[in-house]
């Protein structure tokens, strides 16, 4: 079995930059969508524009998915190796 050389900090930092670029990708696209509404242009180039921002925004919406599990994933980690160790040095 593989063994990875990791420590709780590293883990809780590296959630921690997870959790910074989840809540920056919620805020821009909020932003976004508030223009977009904001906007009464219905030509259509405009509207294909915004059929492919609704089509992009199923694979962002994904990643920020799988971003909040690996972030909560990895706290999860931390707490068990800290939890380890002072079971170790008990």
């Amino acid at each position: 079995m593989a063994k990875s050389l990791v420590t709780p900090l590293d883990l809780r930092n590296f959630a921690a930059l997870l959790d910074s670029n989840i809540n920056e990708l919620t805020a821009l696209k909020s932003d976004m969508d508030r223009t977009l509404a904001s906007y009464d242009w219905h030509d259509a180039v405009a509207m294909r524009f915004r059929t492919k921002y609704e089509e992009t925004q199923k694979p962002i919406n994904n990643l920020r998915d799988v971003m909040v599990d690996f972030s909560h994933y990895l706290t999860r980690k931390a707490a068990g190796l800290e939890r380890e160790y002072l079971a170790d040095n008990a």
